[in-house]
């Protein structure tokens, strides 16, 4: 009898299949600079998730007046969160101020500026004097003018029984400017105002301040 063939063949094990491994998160940030100018109090950017895994990020700011938020969270992958930044301009100086956001995670960071322009009018008193009179026809107006940025110009302006006018005024102590208002020959009431400018160009107008003169006999 014919011997019958025995296989020497093994089945053939299954070959592993790859396990796939996700790409790491990275965040973009939509902008670097954000400018609120002389009227903006907030404003916001966009953080991008471009890799294939999940990225938990932190916000800081480098000055007390600046906040961003949410200040924590986490981006999908493929997915976007708006950042919401706000100003408090009670907190800051007149003038030119700037500060940064800071955007961290495990494997980067980023950075926004953000700057503002901070204007403020002057703060300008109702101007006082006494009541002209026959003997004293030219008098003394005051009045209490402040300003953070410094004071360029203030002046007086008048209108009564003789006309109208104006004066330069000048410091005499402190927040006190003066200046002469006058002469009044004839009776009547005198309406005063005191405009302000200061070293950045904004200027303001208190309200009126009254006098009454005396006319002079005959």
């Amino acid at each position: 009898a014919t011997p019958t063939p025995t296989s020497t063949e093994s089945a053939a094990s299954p070959t592993p299949s790859a396990t796939a491994t996700a790409e790491p998160g990275v965040l973009t940030l939509s902008t670097t600079a954000l400018a609120l100018g002389t009227n903006a109090s907030s404003s916001s950017f966009v953080l991008t998730n471009t890799g294939g895994s999940a990225v938990d990020y932190q916000l800081s700011s480098n000055v007390g007046w600046l906040t961003a938020g949410p200040s924590t969270g986490s981006v999908a992958a493929g997915k976007t969160a708006r950042i919401s930044v706000r100003a408090d301009r009670s907190r800051v100086a007149e003038g030119n101020s700037s500060g940064t956001i800071a955007v961290t995670w495990a494997s980067g960071s980023g950075k926004v500026a953000v700057s503002l322009t901070e204007e403020r009018d002057p703060s300008v008193g109702r101007p006082s004097s006494s009541n002209p009179t026959c003997d004293n026809q030219t008098v003394q107006v005051r009045a209490n003018v402040t300003d953070a940025s410094g004071l360029r110009s203030v002046r007086l302006t008048w209108n009564g029984p003789n006309g109208s006018g104006s004066a330069t005024m000048s410091r005499s102590s402190g927040s006190r400017w003066v200046a002469q208002m006058g002469p009044f020959t004839f009776g009547g009431n005198i309406t005063m105002r005191v405009t302000a400018t200061d070293q950045r160009g904004n200027t303001a107008t208190s309200s009126a301040g009254s006098a009454s003169s005396t006319p002079c006999p005959g």
